[in-house]
Formats: structure tokens, C-alpha cells, sequence
């Protein structure tokens, strides 16, 4: 019995020992579960695990020797005052340790910190260096955190106005137009009429849109009626532009035609009763730059002739028969011709350009002649010459008849065919004629008076013996260098080698013939 109850005592003094070690609940104090030295015993087993810990407000969890290492429980979650880290986190181990890096340092929750990280994906920029979470705001970039203090307003757009700074601007409405401002230091919106106002146009004009509305027909013209805006046919419109008109007219008996007037051209169909008709354009109301085309539907032949101050003709006298036409036009204080056309030969005016050839031996002895003609020859081939001396004035006389058709106001120009005929040829030396005439015609005196004399030098030449040399073309004779130049006349010319201080060639020279060049306006009346 003594060692019964010894043994039950044995067993009440082990029994809090065994039940400690055989319980997962601890109450009181429970420094018996203390290990025995620094990381000398574990809380659980891999077998054994504890289940649910409970800990108190503001309970701790240490780590480390030092205990530097904590884990604090509060109301709003759980305090680091480390890094937490790991591999990955997340239900498929997707995030890494980096993208929960600083997270112990943020009041938000753990969602913020990913979303920061994906913000970082987007801007290139880590957390903590361009990227920061202050509470629920983001703060990042300075061009950022400039685009994000922007208050927004329907249609406007955020204008960069500095290095990492931008500016909202608002138009009025949706047809704004986008530009610059007036010195181009910003950005506005503009009203169409703002833009068109810059531009120097306008927006909107009754005249504009009455054009706008006329038929878009084939050939028309748009004219101004005093009224309106009016499309007209082609023939329309050069009427109501005083540019044309087809009229058809008759002569009075002094023979005068006067056109209509404030046209630029006027077209007229003439009939003549009497045939010839001589016939002169009246100035009423004519202006500069008025053309007038007059056709001769008649079989009258009708005759325009100079008259002082009121026309000039090319010859001085015009011939239209049936179906030809003849051009006028009005200058200062007369009607000029322009130009004068046959059906017949199917041509308006025909000016042509002709020369004429007048050998030495055609001409006779002026008053100091030159030698007598001579045949000169270099071996196989001959010219016929006369050589005038190079130390006196020798001339010789020749007659021309003036062309009916010849532009006599033009003038007539000549140069003279030579050969070098002395052995000793020009060096560096010139030679020079000079031609005058006057013009005779039914009645008049073979003895008329020159006029004053035209030139033409060879230049400065280097040739040798039977070397053929032309002078230049003189400049135009006129009815001052030929007196009394006209038409269908005959011209006395006095030719002669001019010895002064220009004729440098001491020797003679042979002069084989003489070249005349003159304007023809071709007449087809027979």
C-alpha cells in the first residue's frame, strides 16, 4: 500500500510535464516551451504543425540574433521594417520579388504596389527613382505629374509649352480650326472666319455665291450685267466687253466710213455703190489700240489712200476688191494699216526681205570716174571690175527703179561687192563707199538734188591679192538720204569711194557690183 501511494504521487508530480509536451495549447507562462540556446529548437515539426496563431494588438514578430528584423500586427494590416522577399509571388508565381520591392515602406495595400509596377512597364522608370506612390495619387515624371495636374475640358487638347510642361487648350466648339497664334509662341483655335480673316479671304459673299451658282455650260463667260453676276455664250460677252462686233456698213457720199465706236475691233462688212470707191475712215470716237477688218463683199473696187492725220498705208495707196480685207488700226491721231489680205491667194500680208544686184559695168562715169572696167584674173576664174583709187574720190551714176510694193518708209540699205586687186592687200586696213540719190518722177528734171549720203566700210581687213571682201550693210536711205523717195519712181544714185581719215587702204580697190536690200509688202492687184 506504502508503495501504491508512492507511485501515485510520482504520477501527479510528472503530469504537468507529460501534459505540456501532449497538448498544442499553451496557458499562463510558457518559458518551459523556451529552447535552450539561439536557434536551438523549432515550433512545430514537418510531421507536427501548429495550427492558427493568435497574437494581440500591436503584437510583434521578431527575426534575426539581433531581433532587427520585425513583422508588427495592427488594426490595418501587418507592419515590415524590412523587405519582404521571394522568388515569386502571387497565385501562379507570376511576380517577382522585384515587383514587390519597397512594399513594406507603403501605407496602400499590396494591389497598389502591382499597380505601380505595371506603371513602371509602361514609363520605363523604376519605383523609387522616376516613380512614386504617395497614398492613392501617382507621382512620377515631372511631364507627368505637369499632364496630370491638368484640369480637363471637352474639345481641348494638352500643348507642350516648355521642356517638361504643358498647358490645356480650349476651343469654343467643335468647328474650331487648330493654329498658331500671331507672333507663333503658342497654340489657339480659331474660328473659320479667324482663319480665312488671316489669309486675306472672307468667309462668306452674295456675289460669291450667285457665281458660284451659275451653270458651269461649256465656253461660257462670267460678266457683270450692273446688276448681277451673268453667264453669257462667247459671242455674248465680247459684245458686253466692247472687244468685238460684227457690223455691217455703208459709205456716205464724201466716202467715209465711220465705224461704230467703243469697241476694240470692229468687224465690218462693206458694200460700195460706186466703183471705184475711193473711201477715208472717220476718227469719231475712235481710241487707241481700235482695230478695225474691213472685207469688201461688193464687186465695187474700193481705194484707201494716205490722208494727213487720218490714215497712212504701206505704199500710200490700198486696192480691195471683192472678198479682200484690209486691217486697220487707230494710234494717237490716225488710222494706220496693219496688214492687208486677197482671198485670192489665201494670205493676210506678205512682207518679204529682197536684195537686188547691180553690176559695175551697168554704171557710167560720175564726175571723177574711177579706172575704166577691167577684167581681172586668177588662174582659171575672172571678175569684171573697176578699181577706184585710194588717195582721191572717184564715182560713177547708175538708175533704179522703186518697186510698186517697196516699204519705202523702211528705207533701203546696200553694201558693194569688191576684189582685192593691187598685190599689196590690206593690213589691219578699211575701206570705205557712200551712196545718195534722188528719186524722179513723170516731169521731173534729170538734174535733181542729192541727199545726204549713206555709209559703208569694209572694216578693218587682212587679205590678199583676188580675196573677195563685201562691205557691211549701210544703215536704211530714206527720203533723206534719197530725195523725194517713192514708189514706181526712178533713182539716180551717185556711188563713190570716200577718202578720209576712216579709208585706211591706201591701194585701190576693184569694185565688181553694188547690193541694195529693201522691204516689199506684195500687192496682188493687177
Amino acid at each position: 500500500m506504502k508503495r501504491l501511494k508512492i507511485l501515485i504521487a510520482c504520477l501527479f508530480l510528472l503530469f504537468p510535464l507529460w501534459a505540456y509536451a501532449g497538448t498544442t495549447h499553451v496557458d499562463g507562462n510558457p518559458s518551459g516551451a523556451d529552447p535552450s540556446s539561439a536557434d536551438g529548437d523549432s515550433l512545430g515539426t514537418a510531421a507536427l504543425e501548429w495550427s492558427d496563431l493568435y497574437l494581440a494588438d500591436s503584437a510583434v514578430i521578431y527575426g534575426q540574433n539581433d531581433q532587427s528584423n520585425t513583422l508588427t500586427s495592427s488594426a490595418t494590416g501587418w507592419t515590415a521594417n524590412l523587405n519582404l522577399a521571394a522568388t515569386t509571388y502571387g497565385s501562379d508565381g507570376s511576380i517577382t520579388d522585384a515587383e514587390l520591392l519597397y512594399v513594406n515602406s507603403l501605407s496602400s495595400n499590396a494591389q497598389d504596389q502591382l499597380d505601380a509596377r505595371c506603371l513602371e512597364s509602361v514609363f520605363g522608370t523604376a519605383i523609387g527613382t522616376g516613380l512614386t506612390l504617395d497614398s492613392t495619387k501617382l507621382k512620377a515624371h515631372t511631364s507627368l505629374q505637369s499632364i496630370a495636374g491638368l484640369t480637363e475640358a471637352d474639345v481641348s487638347i494638352a500643348e507642350m509649352t516648355a521642356d517638361n510642361a504643358y498647358n490645356v487648350v480650349t476651343s469654343g466648339g467643335n468647328n474650331y480650326i487648330l493654329g498658331s497664334n500671331s507672333d507663333n509662341s503658342a497654340l489657339e483655335f480659331k474660328t473659320p472666319a479667324n482663319v480665312l480673316s488671316e489669309i486675306g479671304a472672307q468667309a462668306t459673299d452674295t456675289d460669291l455665291t450667285a457665281i458660284a451658282a451659275l451653270a458651269k455650260t461649256d465656253s461660257n463667260f462670267i460678266v457683270g450685267n450692273g446688276s448681277a453676276w451673268v453667264a453669257e455664250s462667247g459671242s455674248t460677252a465680247r459684245a458686253s466687253l466692247g472687244i468685238s462686233v460684227n457690223q455691217a456698213a455703208s459709205v456716205d457720199d464724201a466716202g467715209t466710213l465711220t465705224p461704230t465706236t467703243g469697241y476694240e475691233t470692229v468687224h465690218i462688212a462693206l458694200t460700195a455703190l460706186t466703183d471705184p470707191r475711193a473711201m477715208t475712215l472717220s476718227e469719231t470716237g475712235a481710241v487707241d489700240n481700235e482695230v478695225i477688218i474691213i472685207t469688201s463683199v461688193a464687186e465695187n473696187t474700193v481705194t484707201f489712200a494716205d490722208s494727213s492725220g487720218v490714215q497712212e498705208l504701206h505704199g500710200g495707196t490700198a486696192t480691195i476688191e471683192q472678198y479682200e480685207t484690209i486691217v486697220f488700226k487707230y494710234e494717237v491721231d490716225r488710222w494706220t494699216e496693219l496688214l492687208r489680205g486677197t482671198a485670192a491667194l489665201g494670205f493676210s500680208t506678205i512682207t518679204t526681205v529682197e536684195t537686188e544686184y547691180i553690176p559695175i559695168s551697168y554704171m557710167i562715169d560720175g564726175a571723177s570716174a574711177p579706172d575704166a572696167l577691167a577684167t581681172i584674173t586668177s588662174d582659171t576664174d575672172k571678175a569684171d571690175t573697176r578699181t577706184f583709187a585710194g588717195d582721191a574720190d572717184e564715182d560713177v551714176l547708175f538708175t533704179w527703179q522703186v518697186p510698186l510694193d517697196c516699204d519705202v518708209t523702211s528705207g533701203i540699205k546696200f553694201r558693194i561687192i569688191c576684189f582685192v586687186t593691187n598685190a599689196t592687200g590690206p593690213s589691219a586696213e578699211t575701206w570705205q563707199f557712200e551712196l545718195q540719190g534722188f528719186s524722179l518722177g513723170d516731169g521731173d528734171a534729170l538734174n535733181g538734188t542729192l541727199g545726204t549720203a549713206q555709209t559703208s566700210n569694209s572694216g578693218e581687213r587682212t587679205d590678199a591679192q583676188y580675196d573677195r571682201v563685201a562691205t557691211a550693210w549701210s544703215s536704211a536711205m530714206t527720203a533723206t538720204h534719197i530725195t523725194a523717195l517713192a514708189v514706181g519712181e526712178t533713182v539716180t544714185f551717185k556711188l563713190y569711194r570716200d577718202i578720209d581719215d576712216t579709208d585706211t587702204y591706201e591701194q585701190v580697190i576693184g569694185v565688181a557690183g553694188i547690193e541694195l536690200k529693201y522691204k516689199r509688202d506684195h500687192d496682188t492687184t493687177f
